[in-house]
């Protein structure tokens, strides 16, 4: 019945002109429709909000990682180059070591060297002064040799003319033969 009543109500607004006008029905359904755009727009702007917050957050996080990288990169560079250095600072040391090694090598063998030119030299003396010696006593065991065969050979001389000659037929005379006597030592003169 409150049904029928208000469309009876709407047949008399309509016949004494109050009755609302369609334009301005529609004009609630534009700002319905303008309502609805808003809140489609201001439903886009917050996805395109929570979009940038997100894709911000997004790039601070690759950001943050990107550099937490490049410190370890950085660090990883530190301790390459700090093992590099210790690296060369033992190699400088072992080369520095087997120079000094080899310089002392070398100055041994330059003393040896040295020590055998002195060697040699003073060995070269000696061997002169045995030569010298050894034909000093060739000499002498020879003038020795020398002289003891000129006393046999002036022996032997002596014999032979002392021997008597045989001649054959003739009877040989006899000599008497040496005598000799020893002599005592003379006694010791006491003081």
């Amino acid at each position: 019945a409150g049904a029928i009543a208000g469309a009876g109500g709407n047949e008399k607004e309509k016949q004494d002109g109050t009755e609302t006008p369609p334009w301005y029905d529609q004009l609630y359904m534009a700002e319905d429709r303008a309502f609805e755009k808003d809140e489609q727009k201001k439903k886009e702007r917050e996805m395109k909000a929570q979009k940038e917050r997100r894709r911000t957050a997004w790039q601070q996080e690759m950001q943050k990682q990107a550099e937490e990288e490049r410190a370890r990169r950085e660090l990883e560079r530190q301790q390459r180059e700090i093992a590099a250095e210790a690296e060369r600072l033992r190699i400088l040391e072992k080369l520095q070591k087997e120079r000094e090694e080899e310089q002392r090598r070398l100055d041994e063998i330059r003393r040896m060297q040295a020590e055998e030119e002195v060697t040699a030299r003073v060995n070269a003396g000696w061997r002169q002064r045995e030569r010298v010696a050894r034909r000093q006593q060739e000499e002498e065991e020879m003038a020795v040799r020398l002289e003891e065969e000129r006393r046999l050979q002036a022996k032997l001389e002596e014999e032979l003319a002392n021997r008597p000659r045989i001649a054959f037929g003739v009877k040989p005379q006899a000599v008497p033969a040496k005598l000799l006597i020893p002599q005592a030592p003379p006694p010791p003169v006491a003081a």
